[in-house]
């Protein structure tokens, strides 16, 4: 069976115009304690200096490995992310954003985590992250969703704090629903072992000011509500497609239940919303959400 010594890890990187916090980045994962990795970047057809920097730190660092440093084709975030997956099989694929800054620890923290769990089985680690601004001033610590209920209808895992197993890596479709991390996520959940992490392991820069931050989740209206639970309702539909041969019997049911929440008719509401026990982060975000999904307010017509 294989040890920590013994696995290897990716670490998938996205940039698109990244130069003014790239360097950074990349510093932050040369500093890492546990040095065995190498760094898969993929540009998305940069207009500045980033292919400047991936190529200065391909030269410097044997690690770093630049995928498509003769294609300038734009994929967009979610689908870079799949090719970065998809492009060098591993133990371990950790995700990473190209302004972020990450704590020396982190992988190290990850991978004894992920020692914990049979690899045999589909498994995703992500830790608790920092808000900073643009001068890493801390703004906000997160305290994301750890049970399904959180994170099936709005996702909590962001991409930057994921690490998967090859096993859970394997079942990633091409089509998807959604953001990459909420995909990821949910299909998690769905078929394999998910492990919280309470410290912070990432700075994640945010480009605006403390007082928008602390409003961050407290501006979506209703009709930005039911885009987005829509969404979450279609997302779990297409994982249930995918891979319900491999949920468990409790799981199974889980999804059948949200899924069917979305056309109920009032009765069953009340039934699947008592039996799913859905919540947000705070009681006052678990009454709104509950009050609309009964009502239907400002649901979109068919």
């Amino acid at each position: 069976m294989k040890t920590i010594k013994d696995w290897q890890i990716n670490i998938c990187l996205a940039t698109y115009n990244g130069q003014k916090y790239l360097r950074q980045q990349l510093d932050s994962i040369i500093q890492q304690g546990y040095t065995d990795w190498i760094c898969l970047i993929r540009d998305d057809g940069s207009t500045d200096d980033t292919v400047a920097i991936i190529k200065e730190y391909v030269n410097r660092d044997s690690r770093f490995i630049f995928i498509n440093s003769n294609d300038d084709r734009k994929l967009g975030s979610h689908r870079s992310f799949y090719e970065l997956v998809n492009y060098k099989k591993a133990d371990f694929y950790v995700f990473s954003d190209q302004d972020d800054v990450w704590k020396e620890n982190r992988l190290e923290r990850y991978l004894e985590e992920a020692e914990k769990f049979n690899q045999e089985l589909p498994l995703l680690v992500y830790s608790n992250w920092t808000s900073v601004d643009e001068k890493l001033t801390v703004l906000k610590e997160h305290n994301p969703a750890t049970v399904i209920q959180e994170q099936i209808a709005f996702n909590q895992i962001n991409g930057m704090v994921i690490m998967m197993n090859h096993e859970l890596a394997k079942l990633w479709e091409y089509r998807q629903i959604g953001a990459h991390d909420s995909y990821v996520g949910t299909l998690a959940y769905a078929v394999g072992n998910v492990a919280y992490i309470s410290d912070s392991t990432v700075l994640w820069r945010r480009q605006v000011g403390a007082e928008s931050l602390n409003n961050y989740g407290r501006q979506y209206g209703v009709a930005t509500f039911w885009q987005m639970i829509n969404t979450s309702f279609d997302r779990a539909s297409l994982i249930f497609a995918q891979v319900s041969d491999k949920m468990s019997l409790e799981r199974k049911l889980f999804f059948s239940r949200f899924i069917e929440l979305k056309n109920a008719n009032l009765i069953r509401r009340i039934y699947l919303l008592s039996k799913l026990k859905l919540r947000r982060k705070s009681l006052k975000e678990t009454v709104a959400m509950t009050i609309l999904l009964l009502t239907g307010y400002g649901k979109p017509k068919a």
